[in-house]
């Protein structure tokens, strides 16, 4: 089970890194003036991001070791490349959700534009007179030019007689019903294809908000909008540069310890009896007494050298290891410390 654990935590603390540094650089390359200068923004700012993952074992490992001018170093270069981190994805997402803002913004107010020109259509389709199809009128048309009337008044244009204006006055008649029926026809038209235009912009209209979370959100807590906005990508970016920066290094971390539980230490014969000949000669039971763990990892070392045992020397943790086997050993503000026992001076 903990291989499992260790391995998703593994998964998503590099998901976080690679989302940050995409993050870092699509920032970095937006804030260039040119290409070149985009991909040094770019690469400046994918470096800083992984110094930023990396200086976190920096600092672990010289506290550990005591080297303060290291560990200096280190939380210096960590502050300034997770605040850098992280007002760069300020930016990026601020970039982000205005362009989300401005494309709701566009979408409603094409939505509005759209609605008012399907009202126009509809007045104007009403405002027609009544006609029958075009096909039944231009028929009608057709007839009347077979007529020999329409000859006559050289197709209308020279009616001088009464039956001859009464004739195209009948004729103009059905050209102007069949203008209206090809209007009718055009307008339905256009009718249905804003109803098809705004049936695709319903859904991303469909909120009486531009931006319904924030929305939501203000009512919720009572604060404008925009304090909201700023305090979401705000979340956004700590969450995305912490999880980027300490991930890495807790998931590792994990692992580590998880493989050491599971690996028995290693003891030859002659160090456990350099534990018994020291125990014997330096340490002695005392109640109410303690000693910190690396006062007496020194003192063993310094046991060890006055009795010229230089292969029986051995690491802080395994020498921590055997001490912890023999006498109550606990961790106090951040130092080992074991307790009920003294060091004899020798």
């Amino acid at each position: 089970m903990s291989r499992i654990i260790a391995g998703i935590a593994l998964v998503a603390a590099l998901a976080f890194l690679a989302v940050s540094g995409v993050i870092n650089a699509r920032f970095g390359w937006s804030i260039g003036q040119s290409d070149f200068d985009s991909q040094v923004y770019a690469s400046l700012s994918v470096a800083s991001d992984i110094l930023k993952a990396v200086c976190v074992v920096f600092l672990v490992t010289a506290w550990a070791q005591k080297n303060y001018i290291s560990f200096g170093i280190a939380a210096l270069l960590f502050v300034l490349t997770t605040v850098y981190s992280i007002t760069s994805a300020i930016g990026f997402n601020a970039l982000n959700r205005d362009t989300l803002q401005n494309e709701r913004e566009l979408n409603r107010a094409q939505y509005q534009a759209l609605t008012s020109d399907m009202e126009k259509a509809r007045e104007d389709l009403e405002a027609l007179p009544i006609h029958r199809p075009a096909e039944v009128i231009d028929a009608d048309i057709q007839a009347k030019q077979q007529r020999r009337r329409w000859t006559a008044t050289k197709a209308c244009t020279d009616a001088t007689v009464p039956q001859s204006r009464t004739f195209c006055e009948a004729y103009h008649l059905l050209q102007a019903e069949l203008a209206a029926a090809k209007k009718a026809e055009e307008l339905n038209h256009q009718i249905g294809d804003l109803n098809r235009q705004l049936a695709s912009l319903d859904q991303a209209v469909s909120s009486d908000t531009v931006d319904p979370q924030l929305s939501a959100l203000s009512d919720l807590i009572g604060q404008k909008e925009n304090n909201i906005r700023s305090a979401m990508n705000l979340l956004l970016a700590i969450l995305c540069e912490l999880g980027s920066g300490l991930g890495l290094y807790l998931t590792l971390n994990y692992i580590r310890q998880t493989d050491a539980k599971k690996k028995p230490l290693k003891t030859t014969p002659s160090s456990v009896l350099s534990i018994d000949h020291f125990v014997a000669d330096r340490i002695t039971q005392n109640k109410g007494a303690s000693v910190y763990g690396g006062d007496l990892f020194q003192a063993f070392k310094a046991w060890v050298s006055a009795n010229n045992a230089a292969d029986l020397e051995m690491s802080n943790s395994m020498f921590g290891r055997l001490m912890g086997e023999r006498f109550d050993k606990r961790k106090v503000g951040g130092r080992i410390k074991y307790f009920d026992i003294q060091l004899v001076t020798s």
